[in-house]
């Protein structure tokens, strides 16, 4: 009989988290006027601007060290 009622409990539980995920409203990230809208663009582009730099200096910094790794290489042999 206990099990039962733990069974029984526990399907209760499961219903209303069901019901609170179903009823609960999203939350909506767009820009909801023109200015808002025109900062997310801007942001957009600097970000992507940012990641062109981003790989710019990687391949700067490989670069050097591959000129470092040569010239050890160069004076060893």
């Amino acid at each position: 009989m206990g099990s039962e009622e733990l069974m029984e409990a526990l399907r209760r539980l499961a219903r209303r988290a069901r019901r609170r995920t179903q009823v609960s409203p999203t939350v909506s990230v767009a820009p909801g006027c023109t200015f808002g809208a025109v900062v997310e663009a801007r942001l957009q582009h600097l970000e992507k601007g940012l990641e062109e730099v981003k790989a710019r200096l990687t391949a700067l910094l490989l670069v050097a060290a591959g000129a470092v790794i040569t010239e050890i290489v160069r004076r060893i042999f």
